[in-house]
């Protein structure tokens, strides 16, 4: 007799109405069309009754969704406003009205942005401002001028070979400058909700990378042509023939 009614409970279990409903439907990029699904075995319709936006807005949407076979969708294309929006729908499941929801993330990326992400920018912030305040120690500390010694006659006896480190910590700083504001726009695109930073962030890396694309060339040049041009003057000032 139990394993009869074992039997059964298992046979209606098996049998009973399939109505599916997800918690969440994931991330999406901003201004990217979702689709709203649900699944149902025994329904004959799913309508959307409305949408919940990020600010609180909530918009009456009351429209059913189409069907194909046990599943319903309905496309949402309002997806401007970043956060996390609920989905508030209504099955006949059995015959019988059955309210469901779940909600969905809009970003400006369509991604997830975890606490092993966050602490990656960070970190790798950190690391490029720290380099960046030792290559300006660095230009700081290095000499400018092309000669270092003269004799008691003011004649040049000796050429500053240091200069030229001081071109390529210049060319450093800028390629660092670069980086951090590449990061920075990165991390703004990511983590604030108005665009408007994001905006400004990306400016000033498309300046600083445009500006780096045309001066770290003509600082690699100039810093060859200053090296072969102090040789030739270190063999005259040997030859004691110049004389500045």
């Amino acid at each position: 007799m139990k394993k009869l009614i074992l039997f059964l409970f298992i046979c209606m279990f098996l049998l009973s109405p399939i109505y599916a409903a997800q918690d969440s439907l994931g991330v999406y990029g901003q201004n990217d069309c979702v689709d709203l699904l649900q699944i149902c075995g025994t329904c004959t319709y799913n309508n959307v009754t409305s949408i919940v936006l990020p600010n609180s807005t909530r918009n009456i949407i009351d429209v059913e969704m189409t069907r194909r076979g046990a599943e319903y969708n309905f496309t949402f294309c309002n997806t401007q406003v970043l956060g996390d929006y609920l989905v508030n729908g209504v099955g006949d499941l059995d015959g019988t009205a059955n309210a469901w929801a779940y909600d969905f993330s809009v970003t400006t990326t369509g991604k997830e942005f975890t606490q092993q992400k966050s602490t990656f920018y960070v970190g790798s912030l950190i690391v490029l401002c720290f380099l960046f305040v030792i290559s300006l120690l660095g230009f700081g500390a290095l000499p400018g001028g092309k000669f270092t010694e003269e004799d008691n006659s003011g004649e040049i006896i000796s050429i500053n070979s240091l200069r030229h480190f001081k071109l390529i910590f210049a060319g450093i700083s800028w390629g660092l400058l670069t980086m951090i504001s590449y990061l920075i726009w990165n991390i703004s695109v990511a983590y604030l909700e108005t665009g408007l930073l994001a905006g400004i962030f990306q400016t000033i890396f498309i300046l600083l990378m445009i500006v780096a694309i045309i001066g770290l060339p003509v600082i690699f040049a100039y810093t060859l042509w200053s090296i072969v041009n102090d040789i030739a003057i270190k063999k005259m000032i040997d030859r004691g023939i110049f004389n500045g």
